[in-house]
């Protein structure tokens, strides 16, 4: 069975020139989305990607609202075997598919990195490389600012 995570990839490919995702799960980038924060530019390299805004979709919000209102979720075959979750991670496809509409100019320059709220980072790019070297740069730009709160 395919993780439910692929909903969000598919939105961003469905929504933007990004061709290719990785998707990784960190404790420093986390640190972020579990806080529901945007990660700022901090770093020399990670001005090239800017922000890095937090999807906020909560899942146990979204399987409440779900559960209360008999929401009823088709999921496709090979997916997940639970409605709930495939409902949440939905959702959560649906903003980062937002996002990357709105800027998907920058993948004339660059790909786009994104959070999804306690969950793990996501970044986008024209190729494999450049996604990973987009998810790379927003790893280590967490960290630097980490530990330069730790420093003040």
């Amino acid at each position: 069975m395919a993780p439910v995570n692929c909903m969000i990839h598919l939105e961003g490919y469905k929504n933007s020139d990004g061709k290719f995702c990785v998707h990784w799960h960190d404790p420093y980038t986390n640190a972020f989305a579990c806080s529901g924060k945007t990660i700022p530019p901090f770093t020399l390299q990670s001005k090239l990607i800017g922000d890095t805004p937090c999807i906020m979709v909560d899942d146990r919000k979204y399987k409440k609202y779900k559960e209360e209102n008999n929401v009823k979720t088709n999921v496709p075959s090979g997916l997940h075997s639970r409605e709930d979750v495939y409902y949440v991670m939905e959702k959560a496809g649906e903003e980062a598919g937002k996002i990357l509409k709105q800027r998907n100019e920058e993948f004339q320059r660059h790909g786009i990195v994104i959070t999804h709220y306690e969950h793990g980072l996501f970044a986008f790019g024209r190729n494999l490389e450049e996604a990973f070297d987009n998810a790379y740069r927003c790893y280590r730009n967490a960290q630097a600012i980490i530990f330069n709160r730790l420093l003040s």
